[in-house]
Parts: C-alpha cells; sequence; structure tokens
C-alpha cells in the first residue's frame, strides 16, 4: 500500500516559466490571511486589496493597488505605488524602489510579512 508520502513524491510537477524566488509570510493581518504564505515568482507580482492582484490583502489600510515586487536572477525590489497608508522595509517608510533581502520585515498598511528568499 502506497503511503501519502510516496503518492506526494511521484505527482507529476506542474512546471512552468517562472522560477519561485519566495514567500512573503503574514505574520500579522486580518484572520483571513495571518499566519498564510504567499509565493512570488521571476517577473512581476502585484499586491493590493483588489483581487486582480497576485496577492490579495483584503483589508481596508491596504490600498487596491498598492505594491509590486519585481524579482529577476540578480535581486528582488519592491516599489509602492503611491499607496494611501504606505509601504514599509524594516520599519522605514519607502519612496522608491527599493532592494529586498532574506528575513525582510515589509509592511502593507497595517499588514505584516516577511520575506522569505528561495534560493
Amino acid at each position: 500500500m502506497e503511503d501519502d508520502l510516496t503518492r506526494v513524491c511521484s505527482a507529476p510537477l506542474n512546471i512552468t516559466d517562472r522560477e519561485l524566488k519566495g514567500w512573503l509570510v503574514c505574520l500579522k493581518a486580518s484572520k483571513e490571511i495571518e499566519g498564510q504564505d504567499f509565493r512570488f515568482y521571476t517577473g512581476t507580482t502585484t499586491i493590493g486589496r483588489d483581487k486582480k492582484n497576485n496577492i490579495a490583502i483584503s483589508e481596508s489600510s491596504v490600498s487596491k493597488e498598492h505594491g509590486i515586487l519585481y524579482c529577476d536572477s540578480e535581486q528582488i525590489t519592491l516599489e509602492d505605488k503611491n499607496s494611501s497608508n504606505g509601504t514599509f522595509v524594516n520599519k522605514k517608510k519607502i519612496s522608491t524602489k527599493q532592494i529586498l533581502k532574506n528575513n525582510d520585515i515589509i509592511k502593507f498598511g497595517e499588514s505584516i510579512f516577511q520575506l522569505v528568499v528561495f534560493n
């Protein structure tokens, strides 16, 4: 009888043209998303309250189009999209594109995330 781990390990992989770059782990937010992690890949990842965003944060302190993560083989950067309540990296408000590093703490409105970089 096949166990759960064997089934998972032998399942076909879903290969895409976008490489996994890391996760945003939600440290503080609404009960809906607190404790969850959100994957992001090479290219752009939109963040905001609108459900059209790649990472949707349904909180009133988060703008509809709050920020954008840009990821390539060299670096990960974050840009605030003129949000009402600002975007902060390690407690400092950003006004231009900010280069991110592993374990940075990012605040969108009142929601707090930790960046976990893959590889």
